[in-house]
């Protein structure tokens, strides 16, 4: 299947089970915008700012402070709402491509069950996502404390600025190549029911090139312009909704400079994010359960044993068409 065929197939799916897999993520939506706000409206703004601008390594410090929040607390919380959520859609997008019925929930029961797993994997991901970028900016931080404790004939400094420059900067490009490349992790887990080193030895085996069929990358990488284009459109459609019907005004007129006002104030202020956080994360988890089946049809000819199992099989209709 190409890129286009995979996410004809998303779409299909999202549009029989749009509203179950909607009210399933709105839930574990609110942990997802709310990590979000932690990272870009705290965490990382701390970066621009220091008290201590006549100590390098304070500033140092106060940076490496600032970004331990932001992959250590925020990131985990994100991921704890994405994989609930996630893992769910995974599930039911299964039952249905396989022509079984969807129940909500028992599958939130099994991913109940094994959430430290998936949770567990998630991590895992997230620092082989964005190893090279963390290691890029340690040697950042290395290279300012090395600049305070070396004298200014000393090029180690300079010298770690630059490779730490080039690592975090194609570390952050990398980002996007290894999960395309790895997107399949998750139904794997979800849906095999393995162990991490398992799926690990899972995923090698099904992202590996087939004869004259790409490896599956491409979809994800369709996957991240689509995405980026539906977010700004969802949320710039809201965004004026919100202005035409002065929505922060009544909020502002409503708490009358109260304790809430700032927190209602920013609650809407996210409305618009968290629309398209509630649409596109289980849209992404329907594309990767496909991509998953996809691959098994191409390596493993999952279809035709699908097929020679519905054989005998009286008043069961078969949905399997990836």
């Amino acid at each position: 299947m190409t890129s286009g065929e995979v996410l004809d197939t998303s779409l299909g799916v999202a549009r029989n089970l749009g509203l179950q897999l909607l009210r399933v993520c709105l839930n574990p939506t609110f942990f997802c915008v709310a990590a979000l706000d932690f990272i870009f409206g705290y965490a990382l703004p701390q970066l621009q700012y220091t008290q201590r601008p006549d100590s390098t390594i304070g500033q140092v410090g106060e940076a490496l402070f600032a970004v331990t929040l932001a992959v250590f607390v925020g990131g985990p919380i994100f991921l704890l709402g994405a994989s609930y959520a996630g893992s769910i859609v995974i599930r039911l997008t299964s039952e249905f491509i396989l022509g079984k019925p969807t129940d909500t929930e028992s599958a939130e029961a099994a991913v109940r069950g094994r959430l430290g797993t998936i949770f567990l994997c998630g991590l895992r991901e997230l620092f082989v996502c964005f190893g090279l970028a963390l290691a890029g900016g340690s040697i950042l931080l290395l290279s300012g404390v090395a600049t305070s404790l070396t004298s200014k004939d000393n090029p180690l400094a300079g010298l770690l600025a630059v490779i730490g420059g080039f690592a975090f900067a194609g570390g952050c490009l990398a980002v996007l190549v290894v999960f395309a490349n790895r997107a399949i992790m998750f139904p794997i887990v979800v849906l095999e029911e393995v162990g991490l080193r398992e799926a690990k030895a899972r995923m090698k085996k099904l992202v590996k090139p087939a004869k004259y069929q790409p490896t599956g990358a491409g979809t994800v990488g369709t996957l991240y312009v689509v995405s980026t284009i539906a977010f700004a459109a969802i949320a710039a459609g809201v965004s004026a909704v919100l202005v035409l019907l002065d929505v922060e005004g009544i909020v502002r007129g409503w708490a009358n400079h109260s304790m809430l006002e700032p927190l209602l104030t920013t609650a809407v202020w996210l409305i618009p994010v968290f629309c398209a956080v509630w649409a596109l994360l289980p849209f992404w988890a329907i594309v990767l359960t496909v991509l998953y089946y996809e691959r098994r049809i191409l390596i493993e000819g999952f279809d035709i044993e699908q097929l020679a199992e519905e054989i005998g099989r009286d008043g069961r209709t078969n949905r399997f068409n990836v």
